[in-house]
């Protein structure tokens, strides 16, 4: 299977690109002391601030061309959360309304869970954790978010609300070898209903011009309707047409402001197909997931005390060779073990080594239980 992503970071990437191909000399800001910290730290993750000085020595025209180039992915930014799991942008707009309207006590432990989830949330992109796909549960109760839910006039309710509290949409992507990937992955591609063989069908009954060649599934979600399989394009006037729309004003904006003609041509590029490319093409899955049916995979987790030694352990694992059994590092760090390598393990069925670091008390806990 093929993940294709469009998001901020491919827009960025466009702009840096393409302002490296005007050789025109500039004025070189004085230095500037660079400002940098932790300003919040949740669960596993903290956020970071940096400072990028000189943003105020740049042209109007280029500020422009950066400011719009951002509101284009911005715009975007919902689809991916939408492709993340059918039911994420129901539930980030109810937990963003309880969280800016709620004039109750925020002192109690609940509330404190309560806004750490959120945060959460914020970061992966929808419920679903970002790098162990293991959907994340809070740490209050389902009468608690009724509360909330009540006091802040809002609504969240049947299936998503039910899934954060109950054990159904589990993974993101299920890797588990003899899983039907595509009808118990969680992210939204597909139809909840549709099974990897509904999806082999309805691809392999088409064909492909030789000298047009496309690939078969980019860009759609694959659904059922009336028992009927039918694809939805990804476009304006399609499916996430509204959002595609805004994305395409805003490059045109871009395209107003460009440096040179050869970023202008990249940015009508995008314009032509500015959704987000992270289909799973299931003719290539065994490719990207490597499955692995000609040989057993045995999925580990590194975490080591130092760099010097996380990558002598990669290395002597990598050479191990087995007739029947094929090893595949999936995450390699350093630092103790924390709850997300742990529920990372579960997820991809992997060992999970530790060299001279332990686990903190949230990892232990989580593995007695698991």
């Amino acid at each position: 299977m093929t993940f294709k992503y469009l998001t901020v970071l491919s827009l960025g990437l466009l702009l840096l690109t393409s302002c490296g191909q005007e050789k025109k000399e500039e004025v070189k800001p004085e230095p500037k002391e660079t400002k940098a910290g932790i300003v919040d730290e949740f669960a596993d993750i903290k956020i970071l601030q940096y400072e990028i000085p000189g943003w105020e020595n740049l042209s109007l025209e280029k500020q422009k061309l950066v400011y719009y180039m951002t509101q284009a992915g911005l715009s975007g930014r919902d689809m991916m959360w939408a492709q993340n799991y059918r039911h994420n942008l129901t539930i980030r707009k109810a937990l963003e309304n309880v969280y800016t309207t709620y004039t109750g006590d925020k002192n109690t432990e609940d509330w404190k869970n309560f806004e750490t989830f959120v945060k959460r949330i914020w970061f992966s992109n929808g419920i679903h954790h970002h790098y162990s796909t293991v959907k994340m549960t809070p740490d209050f109760s389902a009468e608690y978010l009724n509360q909330l839910l009540a006091d802040t006039n809002t609504t969240l309710e049947g299936e998503a609300f039910e899934v954060l509290f109950n054990d159904k949409d589990t993974k993101k992507v299920n890797l588990s070898k003899d899983a039907d990937i595509v009808l118990e992955s969680a992210i939204n591609f597909y139809g909840p209903d549709v099974t990897t063989a509904d999806v082999e069908q309805f691809y392999g009954s088409k064909t492909v011009d030789a000298n047009e060649p496309i690939e078969l599934g980019l860009n759609t979600k694959l659904v059922k309707e009336n028992g009927k399989l039918v694809e939805k394009t990804y476009k304006s006037g399609g499916l996430y047409g509204e959002a595609i729309d805004e994305v395409i004003g805003w490059l045109e904006k871009a395209k107003g402001v460009a440096e040179n003609e050869n970023q202008a041509k990249e940015i009508s590029e995008f314009k032509k197909d500015s959704t987000p490319q992270n289909k799973i093409n299931l003719n290539e899955k065994q490719t990207i997931f490597d499955t692995a049916e000609k040989k057993d995979e045995l999925n580990v987790i590194l975490k080591s005390d130092v760099h010097g030694s996380s990558e002598a352990l990669k290395m002597a694992i990598e050479k191990i060779i087995h007739p029947e059994v094929q090893t595949k590092i999936i995450l390699s760090d350093i630092g103790m073990i924390n709850e997300t390598d742990v529920s990372l393990a579960k997820a991809s069925e992997a060992v999970l080594i530790g060299f001279n670091v332990k686990a903190n008390r949230e990892a232990k806990k989580l593995s007695e239980e698991q």
